[in-house]
């Protein structure tokens, strides 16, 4: 039950035993998750928005499938979240384009007249429906043949699964950079994807949680201020890029070696901005239109500042006076309607986790018997050279017929004449040479395998560089003296 109506997450059990204020901010953050996730009932609403939307479009639009991504899909939405939806049409001729798709898709949400509000966004890099559904107030972003966000999702689940509390930081987070609205990208802000990347980077880099000294989901508070920390006031946001990749994971490296990643056509090292590398699309940078960069950065270092002040301020409180008192609160607000302590996500399907675990299972398929192809195509060069030979220049082989079948002939008609004899196979010789020819232009034209593209510098690097020697302790009452 909550005890403060200014910061419902606080419940009636208080804090006042817990000697280390890591400790009680920990016990707050694990409050807070439990007071968001969502209800039985808030998942079937979902679950219902997202298979009323999905319908009404595959329904109408010819070869079209649409999917969920983002938080809803990865399991880390807040109950106000949007619900990210996807089309995929595979109508080209129809569609030629993406603004074409868009606008049907437009045309008929509202003749349909599910919607309460609707807005198409066209001038952005990803051009975008924004609609609130009539029935259950929820707000969607369509998007249009944009595959690499299905992907993301999956990814993210791996990553909640290698580390047991990144769930909890990042809701903390996105309702941190929320409450300050600096979390929209059409106006600056930063993306939920991008956060998910800066959290699981802290934790990657982190030397007391890859050495697994510590318990992450024992120790919340000090996270988060670690983070805080990290973030804002002691990354190198001029000269420093993070690199994501799907398979090895984050990395740190020199924005001049990335220059492609770089916000400005003309790379400067001194332009102060975000750079995080898509895991899917090498040269795209997630991060690119957060351009309130130096108010984010603000944000974080605010945050750091708020919860270290606090614990300081509570520390000098006698233990009596403490009930009610909160650490979190002092760095955010929620306002919702009243919500239970429930997290119900085990008594329900996720439909849209669910959808997109099917569809990155069966994108695996799809790679994994590409993969067999060109391994037996590698595996059999000759006769892929000797097949394509045929099909460039398939008068070669009637050519060799021939002379096989003259060949033959003359030795028939002529067994004793040495000279025709010699001539003939003089021709096949000739002719043979030529056949092998083009077999050796055919290889030296489809080469085995591009060269490598260039390494990532610094991946694995020390993490001690860029954690404060804070990473390396729990932080303790003392400290704050």
């Amino acid at each position: 039950e909550s005890l403060n109506i200014d910061y419902p997450w606080i419940k009636k059990h208080n804090n006042i035993h817990l000697i280390e204020f890591p400790d009680w901010l920990s016990s707050e953050i694990r409050d807070f998750v439990n007071y968001v996730s969502p209800t039985k009932d808030e998942i079937i609403k979902r679950n219902t928005c997202f298979n009323k939307v999905r319908n009404l479009i595959a329904s109408n639009i010819p070869n079209s499938h649409v999917h969920v991504f983002g938080s809803f899909a990865a399991d880390l939405y807040l109950p106000d979240s949007d619900i990210d939806m996807v089309v995929i049409c595979d109508d080209t001729i129809s569609y030629p384009d993406t603004k074409s798709l868009l606008f049907k898709v437009a045309s008929l949400l509202r003749n349909e007249k599910i919607t309460s509000f609707m807005e198409t966004i066209t001038k952005t890099a990803v051009p975008i429906i924004r609609i609130k559904e009539k029935f259950s107030n929820l707000k969607i972003d369509i998007s249009f043949n944009q595959k690499t966000g299905l992907k993301a999702a999956g990814l993210i689940r791996s990553w909640l699964n290698e580390f047991n509390g990144l769930r909890e930081l990042i809701l903390v987070i996105k309702q941190f950079i929320k409450s300050r609205k600096l979390n929209d990208v059409h106006f600056g802000g930063i993306g939920g994807f991008a956060i998910i990347c800066l959290a699981y980077t802290f934790f990657k880099i982190h030397p007391r949680i890859i050495t697994n000294s510590i318990n992450p989901e024992a120790n919340l508070g000090t996270l988060l201020i670690e983070f805080f920390e990290l973030y804002g006031k002691n990354f190198n946001y001029n000269d420093i890029a993070i690199l994501i990749s799907a398979v090895s994971g984050p990395s740190l490296a020199p924005k001049y070696i990335y220059q492609e990643l770089s916000i400005s056509k003309k790379f400067d090292r001194h332009n102060f901005n975000l750079v995080i590398q898509d895991p899917f699309i090498p040269n795209n940078n997630i991060s690119k239109g957060t351009f309130k960069m130096n108010e984010l950065k603000k944000a974080f270092s605010g945050g750091f500042s708020l919860l270290t002040n606090k614990c300081y301020e509570l520390h000098h409180i006698s233990p009596k006076n403490r009930k009610g008192e909160t650490i979190l609160g002092h760095l955010m607000t929620y306002e919702s309607l009243p919500r239970t302590f429930s997290d119900e996500r085990h008594l329900i399907v996720n439909e849209a986790l669910k959808d997109n675990e099917e569809y990155n299972q069966n994108l695996k398929q799809v790679e994994l018997q590409e993969k067999i192809k060109i391994k037996n195509d590698k595996d059999n060069p000759k006769k892929l050279s000797k097949e394509t030979s045929n099909q460039i220049n398939p008068s070669i082989n009637k050519k060799k017929t021939k002379t096989n079948k003259k060949l033959n002939q003359d030795q028939d008609l002529n067994q004793n004449d040495d000279h025709n004899l010699s001539k003939n196979e003089n021709e096949n010789e000739n002719d043979d040479y030529d056949y092998d020819l083009n077999e050796t232009i055919d290889e030296d034209q489809n080469p085995s395998k591009d060269s490598d593209s260039k390494s990532k510098l610094l991946h694995n690097r020390d993490s001690d560089n860029l954690l404060t020697e804070a990473t390396n302790k729990r932080v303790k009452i003392s400290d704050f003296h």
